[in-house]
């Protein structure tokens, strides 16, 4: 900070002496702080500091002499701080802040100003001093009409300014004049030379346009000799192409005729392999219905040809999924079976066979065991559902037959009472 620029800081009213700068001991003028300390400088006495000597003048503060910007809560205390013009003696009675200092002083009617005539005076007089003062106010001289000062007007000679004019005139005027005559001259010879070279560009435009013609008509012949080239060309790419298409579209039928045949073929030995799988199990269970569990004798449950059905009970991991002769469904659970037929049948086709007793209130399996209700980890043995994909999962279980049925399943009525 300048010190003419600092004397024009003049602040209102009391201030906390911890916004004073630690190097000048004033009030904080454009602040930093330092990285290290947080003790607030002056910009410019911590550029002038730390040009001399990088260390912050604290002296418990070590290391580089780095600032920051000052907290928000300092900057705060700052603007709020009020100052007066330097110019408050001579009736300038504007309070600003900090950062307004500086414009105001380029601005305030009150700051002295010097004439160039020597005197001072307020910035506000100095437009109706102008108009007295010989070094300011301005006139035109009645012969020239050059604008002088009253100053100037009186050693101004006006006749002797205009012949020296005159005389500079007149000699610009003798150089113009012979450099124009020699542009003149250089003029006329580039023209004697303009005209020489366009008789012989003309010559040699003639000898070109007659060699042009002449290509014209051979370029003529060439380009009707490529045309009918270039049609024979297409007639026999044509050929080709349609040539081309045929052989593709035939190539196109015979694979898919080939295609066609190798479906059939699968299908065919698809369908055999199937008509054997069934035979095959169809066998195997005419000769052993079954490797594990016990089939007991049904209540009231027959088949079409009205043979008692035999209900198997405690059924062991896969073996239960059989084909249902009634419906046909391959690989399904299937727990009654026809001892004369052969046949095995799923609940879906002859629903379980249960008995309620009024006392106590619990379901019979087919076996006439006492049910128990479960809610979580099972599948219903009739609509083959998980407990976790239904909405209410409670379901009756007989551990001894290995036989579920969930509650949605009685309420729908999927099963037969026995009387």
């Amino acid at each position: 900070m300048q010190f003419n620029q600092r004397q024009l800081y003049i602040p209102i009213g009391i201030f906390n002496q911890t916004l004073l700068c630690k190097i000048c001991n004033d009030l904080t003028i454009d602040p930093v702080e330092c990285a290290q300390c947080e003790n607030l400088y002056c910009k410019e006495c911590y550029e002038l500091s730390k040009s001399s000597y990088d260390k912050c003048p604290e002296e418990n503060c070590d290391g580089p002499f780095q600032t920051k910007q000052p907290h928000r809560m300092i900057r705060d205390l700052l603007s709020k701080i009020s100052f007066k013009c330097i110019n408050h003696n001579e009736g300038c009675k504007t309070e600003m802040a900090q950062d307004n200092v500086i414009k105001h002083m380029s601005q305030c009617l009150y700051q002295q100003v010097t004439c160039k005539c020597g005197q001072n005076f307020q910035k506000m007089n100095l437009e109706s001093h102008k108009n007295l003062c010989l070094f300011q106010k301005t006139q035109n001289c009645c012969i020239c009409q050059q604008s002088l000062t009253l100053s100037d007007l009186k050693t101004h000679k006006c006749l002797f300014e205009l012949q020296k004019i005159i005389i500079q005139f007149q000699e610009k005027f003798q150089d113009y004049k012979e450099q124009s005559n020699y542009a003149i001259l250089e003029i006329k010879n580039q023209q004697n030379y303009s005209i020489t070279e366009m008789n012989s560009s003309k010559q040699q435009l003639l000898a070109l346009l007659e060699e042009n013609k002449q290509l014209k008509n051979e370029l003529q012949m060439k380009q009707k000799m490529c045309q009918e080239n270039q049609e024979k060309i297409n007639s026999a790419k044509a050929q080709i192409e349609n040539q081309q298409k045929q052989q593709h579209e035939y190539q196109q039928q015979w694979w898919w005729q080939q295609y066609q045949q190798q479906q059939q073929q699968q299908q065919q030995q698809q369908q055999q392999q199937q008509q054997q799988q069934q035979q095959q199990q169809q066998q195997q269970q005419q000769n052993q219905p079954i490797s594990k569990g016990e089939l007991i004798d049904s209540i009231q449950t027959f088949c079409e040809k009205n043979h008692k059905l035999k209900f198997w009970k405690k059924p062991f991991g896969e073996e239960k999924k059989k084909i249902c002769s009634n419906c046909l469904k391959q690989n399904t659970t299937c727990r009654y079976f026809c001892q004369q037929c052969k046949i095995f049948m799923c609940f879906k086709c002859y629903y379980p066979e249960l008995k309620f007793e009024k006392q106590p209130q619990q379901p019979q399996c087919p076996a006439l065991h006492y049910l128990l209700q479960i809610t979580d980890n099972f599948r219903c043995s009739v609509c083959d559902k998980k407990g976790e994909d239904m909405i209410q999962p409670i379901a009756f279980q007989c551990s001894y037959c290995d036989f579920r049925i969930c509650k949605q399943c009685i309420k729908n009525k999927k099963f037969q009472e026995i009387q």
